[in-house]
Formats: C-alpha cells, sequence, structure tokens
C-alpha cells in the first residue's frame, strides 16, 4: 500500500512540478512530501490538477514565495494548465486581494516563466 502511495506521489509529483521525486527514504518530510502531498491531496480526483494549481499561485503569490511560484508558473504553462494571458489575470487579481507589493514578485516570476515558454514552443 505505501509503495502504490509513493508510486503515485512521485508520478504526480513529476507531473506536477516537472522534476522527479527524490527516493524513498531521503528523511521524513521528504517522504511526507511525496505520498501525502503529491500521491494523496495533488492526486485527488475532487479537483484537477489545473484547479489546483490555480489554487496554489494564488497562495504562492500572496505569500510572495517567489521560488515555488516560478516553478509551479512555468509548469502551469508547460503543462498547458494556463495560459499565458492567464497566467497575467492570476497576478492582477492577487493584486487585488493580497496587495501590490505581493503581486510585483508574482508579476516577475510570470513574465520569467511566459519568456521561458515562449523560447520552448519556438524550438518545439
Amino acid at each position: 500500500m505505501a509503495d502504490d502511495k509513493r508510486e503515485r506521489g512521485a508520478r504526480r509529483m513529476e507531473d506536477v512540478c516537472g522534476t522527479p521525486a527524490p527516493p524513498a527514504g531521503y528523511g521524513r518530510f521528504v517522504d511526507l512530501t511525496v505520498e501525502h502531498l503529491f500521491g494523496e491531496i495533488w492526486d485527488n480526483p475532487a479537483l484537477a490538477v489545473r484547479d489546483r494549481r490555480l489554487v496554489v499561485l494564488g497562495i504562492l503569490a500572496a505569500l510572495g514565495d517567489e521560488s515555488n511560484l516560478g516553478a509551479h508558473m512555468a509548469q502551469a504553462l508547460k503543462r498547458r494548465d494556463v495560459t499565458p494571458e492567464q497566467l497575467d489575470e492570476i497576478v492582477v487579481t492577487v493584486a487585488h486581494y493580497a496587495g501590490w507589493p505581493r503581486s510585483t514578485h508574482a508579476h516577475a516570476a510570470a513574465g520569467a516563466a511566459k519568456t521561458a515558454y515562449a523560447e520552448a514552443t519556438k524550438k518545439g
């Protein structure tokens, strides 16, 4: 059962984050992240990955979590969870609910993610 949860979590983590999950036994925090956050929360069909992504982008932007926000924005574009225009609208919405200072970081992260996405789509 735990192996199944680990495998589901590892697959979903790679799908959501774009990076492979660390091996099992890497530490309790990492194991919980893979097995619980990705194996149970992100893999729960009650919300589609895109829906969870929108929630997470809003939360990370509101918190000013630049490193995770940029990674989630880039992967959201890559997976086509959002369009570049929708990413801009997320930033505008965050500005009005969480404040302009928080949204400046989100705006910068969105710009970097959109630039990387545009370059990647030009290459094929």
